[in-house]
């Protein structure tokens, strides 16, 4: 079954995983992020909001994201969604 996509929900507030990065410090203040699989971008608007360099790319709702370095790279809700190992070992290089 491909579930690409299905995990994108919209959002009132940070996704978990990136509520959590934050809470724990590993977002320190100047950091870039991109958010490889953001979904519909919520976490983008949200980063950038708070003062983040944040760009993101996601396969289904953000085609037309930006790739680029960033210091902290999320993968939060990519991994868990691909199913074939050669597919998810090829998500981690491009992230």
């Amino acid at each position: 079954m491909d579930r690409h996509g299905q995990t994108a929900m919209a959002r009132a507030a940070l996704s978990r995983p990136v509520a959590l990065a934050l809470k724990g410090g590993l977002l320190p203040s100047g950091a870039t992020v991109f958010d490889y699989g953001c979904g519909r971008g919520g976490d983008l608007q949200r980063l950038r909001a708070l003062g983040y360099d944040a760009a993101g790319w996601d396969p289904v709702h953000y085609t037309d994201g930006e790739h680029r370095p960033g210091d902290v790279v999320n993968l939060g809700y990519v991994v868990n969604v691909v199913e074939n190992p050669a597919e998810r070992a090829d998500a981690l290089r491009k992230a």
